[in-house]
């Protein structure tokens, strides 16, 4: 995989190893493979909430989502070397990654406090007194929003704790798509 910046000059290179998860078998190696993603109609509700009351916005990254996540399922995975294994996260490849991943972040959310829409299950609110965080997040990307710097730097170091993830200081791009 390559990363180009907005100049197109590449920034990074990144191999992955995957499993293939196309020789699993439903029923034995998974059951459920739903995760949600949010609506564009979500983003665009926040960053024009975010202008009307001149909220500070940030978007990031989630590093390595799926191996935040454990497997509730054994899997027993060959590595490229020809050894057995047994898979104890959530790798990419795996048809229940998204979802295992979508049901871990759901769970670090909740515990700091973010609640999430009814309506669009990966948009998330926060709410401290007379101030809001709005959360919007599609697999390992997203953007939030604060009516304060104070809530927003808080919540910032309480996600750290729990999941790595890369701030970016200024809107550019977010799902590949330029703001």
């Amino acid at each position: 995989m390559v990363n180009p910046n907005s100049e197109g000059d590449i920034i990074w290179h990144k191999a992955r190893i995957v499993v293939q998860g196309h020789c699993q078998i439903k029923g034995i190696e998974f059951e459920e493979t739903f995760a949600p993603t949010p609506t564009f109609t979500s983003l665009r509700c926040i960053f024009a909430i975010a202008s009307k009351l001149c909220w500070e916005v940030q978007t990031f990254d989630i590093m390595t989502a799926y191996l935040h996540s454990g497997l509730e399922e054994s899997i027993y995975v060959c590595p490229p070397q020809g050894l057995a294994a047994r898979q104890n996260k959530a790798l990419y490849g795996l048809k229940q990654a998204g979802q295992c991943w979508w049901q871990h972040l759901q769970e670090i959310l909740s515990s700091v406090g973010f609640e999430s829409n009814m309506e669009d299950q990966s948009t998330y609110i926060y709410e401290k007194g007379n101030d809001r965080d709005l959360l919007w997040i599609h697999v390992d990307d997203g953007v939030l929003g604060a009516s304060s710097m104070y809530l927003m730097n808080d919540l910032k170091v309480k996600l750290e704790e729990r999941i790595l993830r890369k701030w970016d200081i200024g809107i550019h791009r977010i799902v590949g798509i330029e703001v």
